[in-house]
């Protein structure tokens, strides 16, 4: 926090402010003095509020906008961050997810890694006998 309170200091504005307050001083015009350096001050704790203020919402963001997986594991659903997804979980897709590039390969992906919105319409029926390609 104090580290935060000092970074308040680094403007050009605040040295020039801090060397009209010490010549008002030195002329002997305390109240002058005693005025800008309230004006510092106040400068240094509203910045200092709101810098805080805006790490908190920005890692509150951070926490909302990391990736999630549903996944079935041990029989049971539940939502994890999608970088604790190991080999072995099942993976629940639903509509409108996100799917993440991790949890295969493209060609298993279908519809998803070419960003359709919709799934193709495909026959059941195979058209042709399938080859494994190496």
């Amino acid at each position: 926090m104090a580290g935060l309170f000092l970074s308040q200091f680094k403007d050009l504005m605040i040295p020039v402010l801090l060397a009209a307050a010490a010549i008002a001083g030195a002329i002997g015009d305390l109240t002058d003095t005693y005025i800008i350096l309230a004006i510092v001050l106040l400068n240094a704790v509203i910045g200092v509020v709101q810098e805080f203020r805006a790490e908190k919402a920005l890692d509150a963001l951070k926490r909302m906008a990391a990736p999630q997986a549903t996944v079935r594991r041990g029989g049971w659903l539940r939502t994890i961050a999608a970088r604790e997804v190991v080999p072995g979980d099942l993976v629940v897709l639903e509509a409108g997810q996100v799917v993440l590039r991790t949890c295969g390969s493209r060609r298993a992906m279908g519809c998803a890694c070419r960003k359709r919105r919709s799934p193709a319409n495909r026959s059941t029926r195979p058209s042709s006998p399938m080859r494994w390609r190496r």
